[in-house]
């Protein structure tokens, strides 16, 4: 019995204690997701304001419908001089909301209400000599990830429990 416990609570001990699981824990400013146009260093913060912790910052998953915001801020001097347009589509092509803007200042920001659940495409062009680059990066926004994965992992670790308890009970009946 002892032989099938202890690989499942090393597991399940390096599951809990795994750095990728607390990649968004500390203030916002280590929460942002780091990004490049071209040579250019940029950080992406995306906000919805909603949920049990509505301070939270995303990056590529946004777990509810409504209003959904992408900060984005140039990293050095010479990128927060260029001008920048933002602009976010469905993958089918269908421009949701577009803002352009003459320089960084201090970030730039992009505000709309998502009623479809879905994986955007968010388009970040930055303005540079002698020509523009591009950047895409896909969002999943109103699909609770997170969620979904706590409800599944629960539901393994009761399935685990539920097999642990089944092969207890037989090697008691075979004493």
């Amino acid at each position: 019995m002892k032989s099938v416990i202890a690989p499942w609570v090393i597991v399940l001990l390096s599951v809990f204690f795994a750095a990728p699981g607390w990649a968004h824990n500390g203030s916002h400013e280590t929460k942002s997701c780091a990004l490049a146009v071209g040579d250019y260093p940029l950080r992406l913060s995306g906000y919805q304001f909603q949920g049990l912790h509505p301070d939270a910052v995303y990056c590529r998953i946004f777990p509810f419908l409504g209003t959904v915001l992408f900060k984005v801020e140039a990293v050095d001097s010479q990128t927060s001089q260029m001008p920048v347009t933002l602009q976010l589509m469905t993958l089918q092509g269908r421009l949701v909301k577009r803002a352009a803007f003459t320089s960084f200042k201090t970030a730039v920001i992009l505000s709309t209400a998502i009623t479809q659940r879905g994986l955007y495409a968010l388009d970040i062009v930055l303005y540079a000599k002698p020509q523009p680059l591009h950047q895409r990066r896909y969002v999943l926004i109103g699909i609770p990830v997170t969620e979904l994965l706590v409800l599944l992992s629960g539901g393994l670790l009761l399935l685990m429990i539920g097999i642990l308890l089944h092969k207890w009970r037989l090697n008691l009946r075979r004493r």
